[in-house]
């Protein structure tokens, strides 16, 4: 099954290769929503909370266009993995506060 989206068109077979690592066209999508992280510690905790959020609401926007089974599976690593960073920054802000 083929899920044809703007900038984005993958299927199933393309996506994994045997070795269980990403082909380049599926590290390029990821590449596309997921943007790498600069070091924390050189980062105002106010700015890691607004790239955290961000990167939940892509890995949000990821999950909503995923149709293949092995790429949904990703999406909600995505999702699930956005959703503690960002829950676990905004606990530390609030110790920090207190």
């Amino acid at each position: 099954m083929e899920k044809d989206t703007p900038g984005l068109k993958l299927s199933g077979e393309e996506m994994l290769v045997e070795s269980g690592t990403f082909c380049s066209k599926t590290r390029r999508v990821i590449q596309k929503y997921f943007q790498p992280l600069r070091p924390e510690a050189t980062m105002p905790e106010v700015e890691m909370l607004e790239q955290a959020h961000r990167e939940l609401l892509e890995a949000q926007n990821l999950f909503s266009v995923m149709e293949e089974p092995e790429l949904i599976d990703c999406a909600i690593y995505a999702l699930k993995s956005a959703e503690l960073r960002y829950n676990y920054l905004i606990r530390q802000i609030k110790q920090k506060s207190r």
